[in-house]
C-alpha cells in the first residue's frame, strides 16, 4: 500500500515521492521544492517515469504487495473461473513489464509454473498472472488524447492508487491540475 511505501522512505525521498506524484497536497511537503532523489527533473517524461520505477523496484518486489494483504477473485466472472491463491501470481505491471518478469523467471526469482496440492509430479499447471496495477505502456494511452484528452484545469481521481503509478504518469503525461490518490 502506499502507506508501507511511505513509511520505507527517507525524509527526502518521501518530500520527492509526495511532490511528484500527488501534485498538490494540503500539507507543507507540496509547498517546497521537490528534492531531486526519485528522477532528475532534467530529462524526458520516459526517463523520470524509468527512474522512479527502479527506485521502487529496489523498495518493494515484483508483487508490491502489503505484509497481511489478500486479494480477492470475482467468482462471478469467467475470466478468472479457476483463479486461486495457489495458481496465481501477482505481478506489478508498473514496475515489471513482460520482459522484466521473463528475467525474473530465468533468473529464478518468479515461476511460471506450480503444482497442485496432492497432484503429484505429472500435474505441473501454468501459473495465472494479475497485476492490480496499470503498465507503463497502458498509463502513456490512459493519458493520451484518444482516452482522458486534454485535462488541463481538472482534477484526476484515482481510486485504489497503490504505488501511485496513475498519479505519477499523470504528473508527467498531462496538464492536469490537480492529481488525488486513494488507497485504503
Amino acid at each position: 500500500t502506499v502507506e508501507a511505501l511511505l513509511a520505507s522512505l527517507d525524509g527526502d525521498e518521501k518530500r520527492a515521492f509526495v511532490w511528484r506524484a500527488s501534485g498538490r497536497m494540503a500539507t507543507f511537503e507540496a509547498d517546497t521544492p521537490p528534492p531531486e532523489v526519485l528522477a532528475p527533473r532534467a530529462g524526458s517524461a520516459e526517463e523520470r517515469l524509468e527512474a522512479l520505477r527502479q527506485h521502487l523496484r529496489a523498495k518493494v518486489g515484483p508483487r508490491a504487495c502489503a505484509p497481511g494483504e489478500t486479494f480477492q477473485f470475482p467468482t462471478h466472472v469467467e475470466d478468472f473461473a479457476g483463479y486461486t491463491e495457489e495458481s496465481t501470481e501477482h505481478v506489478d505491471a508498473f514496475l515489471y513489464d513482460d520482459e522484466d518478469v521473463e528475467e525474473l523467471v530465468q533468473a529464478g526469482k518468479l515461476s511460471r509454473y506450480y503444482c497442485p496440492k496432492g497432484g503429484g509430479p505429472r500435474a505441473v499447471q501454468e501459473l495465472n498472472f494479475v497485476s492490480h496495477s496499470f503498465s507503463v505502456a497502458q498509463l502513456r494511452y490512459l493519458f493520451s488524447e484518444r482516452v482522458l484528452g486534454d485535462l488541463t484545469g481538472k482534477r484526476v481521481l484515482d481510486v485504489g492508487s497503490r504505488l501511485g503509478a496513475v498519479l505519477y504518469a499523470g504528473a508527467l503525461f498531462s496538464d492536469a491540475s490537480d492529481l488525488v490518490g486513494i488507497e485504503t
